[in-house]
């Protein structure tokens, strides 16, 4: 993952620390991360995506 797309996901997740909070507040069994309205899905993205984006922008994430 290039740095400017791992800036743009993170930035799409409403930055640096809401991204983390993502990571640490998902339960062990979680493999992605979803927003909905409702029953309707708006973002759907795999926590490793996440992390991935995280590390390659050289931010450290606890995962609970």
């Amino acid at each position: 993952m290039s740095i400017e797309t791992a800036q743009k996901l993170i930035e799409k997740l409403g930055g640096t620390e809401k991204s983390k909070e993502i990571i640490k507040n998902c339960p062990k069994d979680c493999t992605v991360y979803r927003e909905a309205i409702g029953n309707i899905v708006i973002k759907e993205i795999p926590i490793g995506v996440i992390a991935t984006a995280l590390a390659v922008l050289g931010v450290r994430n606890e995962q609970a």
